[in-house]
């Protein structure tokens, strides 16, 4: 995956930021070649979901063996009334709406027609998205532009690119299981741990339907 030098500065603004008290500055790591500048990942990121989900091939995509609710994260974010997503273990996807969506080899079908295909290089598009997405390694869910969204391991979600950088604008979990306390919702304290992990590439597309169509902002749009 390649970004456009600024958003290889935005992004490494982003990552810099919380040590920026120990006089660290990015215009001094000489943009816009802090792409080839290997830097440290916060706690929250380390390990990334690639590294610890089970290994496997990128298509077809997978539903989780039990289901996933994902909803609301901690973020201070202008939430539309019903920010509500169900994957369940047949395929069958409800989205906040109540329009029932469903798995089909690489894609994610909705109305009868595909929204988003994965394809085996790890591009994603279609017509439920705004613009074309890649997997990067550690598993961020990219556009051209260094904007999308990032799935930990705990099951929250952040976005990239947008305002809430140490805030989950999602989160999920098998439904009774993700807990009440908001600021721990996704995080390795939280509850929404137990979740399949097998499925993370659905759930970052899912994701980024609800977030890139009812939240924009959470990812800079």
């Amino acid at each position: 995956m390649s970004f456009l030098p600024i958003s290889s500065c935005t992004r490494a603004a982003e990552l810099l930021a919380p040590f920026a008290f120990c006089g660290m500055s990015v215009a001094a790591l000489g943009c816009p070649n802090l792409k080839d500048i290997t830097t440290a990942k916060m706690p929250w990121e380390h390990p990334s979901i690639a590294e610890v989900a089970p290994k496997g091939p990128t298509v077809p995509l997978v539903a989780p063996k039990e289901t996933l609710k994902g909803e609301k994260g901690s973020a201070s974010a202008n939430y539309p009334a019903t920010f509500v997503v169900t994957i369940k273990s047949d395929g069958t996807i409800l989205f906040p709406d109540s329009s029932p969506g469903k798995l089909k080899g690489a894609s994610i079908i909705l109305g009868g027609s595909p929204v988003a295909t994965l394809s085996p290089d790890g591009e994603v598009t279609g017509s439920g998205l705004k613009r074309k997405y890649k997997f990067a390694a550690d598993g961020d869910l990219l556009d051209p532009e260094g904007r999308g969204l990032r799935v930990s391991p705990a099951g929250g979600v952040r976005g990239i690119g947008g305002p809430w950088h140490y805030k989950d604008v999602m989160v999920w979990g098998e439904p009774g299981k993700t807990g009440t306390d908001k600021s721990k919702m996704g995080s390795s304290e939280g509850q929404a741990s137990a979740w399949d992990r097998a499925a993370w590439r659905t759930v970052a597309i899912v994701s980024l339907l609800m977030v890139e169509n009812l939240l924009p902002e959470a990812i800079g749009r």
